[in-house]
């Protein structure tokens, strides 16, 4: 083929179809573009994407993530409906439930609240997993540019100076020392959705006067 024939890369910022070259047809391959794109333009990359998913099971997280015995769900079922039934766990769920105007104010007490159980389950020293805040930092090692809410990582990987424990994280993330895709065993996405608050306020609400009224009379 002459020269001035050879096919090029497309330019940053192109619009492609989902059939061009020589990209693949994922959204890996499209990191790059500059484009103000709409959830139209990146759901045929998206189901791409997830044709190759696979689904474990929640049994085989705890065996081949966290290594922990497979019979560990039986031996701990009476742990575990002890810890819901105590009064600091009623707390923090409660202190995790109540009305909040942005979303980062969900962060701390979901973390303190799953650090708690964690600590308080039967679980292999060498592979103990905490949670940490990791918005607003991007996660390393990759071009993706991500930055999950919260992260769950083994406690290995708060070894590090500038990170050095859950609550040091609990502000900013891990600024100067951010969490690299490698040592994410999990992460989470909070959403605030303002409608569904307000329905429990007015409902709480309703549930609080018609007790006071029972009760007076």
């Amino acid at each position: 083929m002459p020269s001035d024939q050879r096919p090029s890369t497309p330019p940053t910022g192109a619009s492609l179809s989902i059939q061009s070259t020589p990209h693949s047809q994922g959204s890996g391959s499209h990191y790059s573009y500059q484009s103000q794109n709409h959830q139209s333009n990146y759901k045929p990359y998206l189901r791409e994407d997830i044709k190759h998913q696979y689904t474990i099971t929640f049994d085989e997280f705890l065996n081949d993530i966290l290594h922990l015995a497979p019979d560990w769900i039986g031996k701990n079922a009476s742990r575990i409906s002890d810890i819901v039934h105590t009064q600091r766990f009623g707390k923090m769920v409660s202190k995790f439930r109540e009305p909040v105007t942005h979303e980062t104010s969900r962060y701390p007490p979901f973390i303190v609240l799953a650090n708690h159980v964690i600590s308080q389950l039967d679980h292999n020293p060498e592979s103990n997993i905490c949670f940490c805040r990791n918005d607003p930092v991007l996660v390393g090692g990759s071009r993706a540019e991500r930055k999950p809410d919260v992260a769950g990582v083994r406690c290995q990987s708060l070894k590090v100076s500038e990170r050095s424990s859950v609550d040091n994280l609990m502000k900013d993330g891990p600024v100067g020392a951010c969490f690299w895709w490698t040592e994410l065993l999990l992460f989470f996405e909070f959403k605030l959705i303002y409608k569904q608050l307000l329905e429990d306020l007015v409902r709480d609400a309703v549930t609080r006067d018609r007790s006071s009224s029972t009760s007076y009379h």
